[in-house]
């Protein structure tokens, strides 16, 4: 598996996000993250606590008011 997809649309909670494994394409908003053996530096896959962490970001970023994106 090189890819999970979590997809959810605006309205949405928690029982109604879905789970894919492949590219990103059917909802208004959706996470890939690719967990790939090899993707943090070309020598391990990324882990959970990692994805977290990119996740909580992304929010701080955009609740920081850098939305839209340019």
């Amino acid at each position: 598996m090189a890819t999970q997809v979590w997809r959810s649309n605006p309205g949405d909670n928690e029982y109604n996000v879905t789970t894919a494994v492949g590219a990103a394409t059917t909802k208004l908003v959706e996470l890939t993250v690719d967990l790939n053996l090899t993707g943090v530096g070309g020598v391990r896959q990324i882990s959970r606590d990692e994805v977290l962490e990119a996740i909580e970001e992304i929010e701080n970023t955009i609740v920081r008011g850098n939305w839209p994106p340019a």
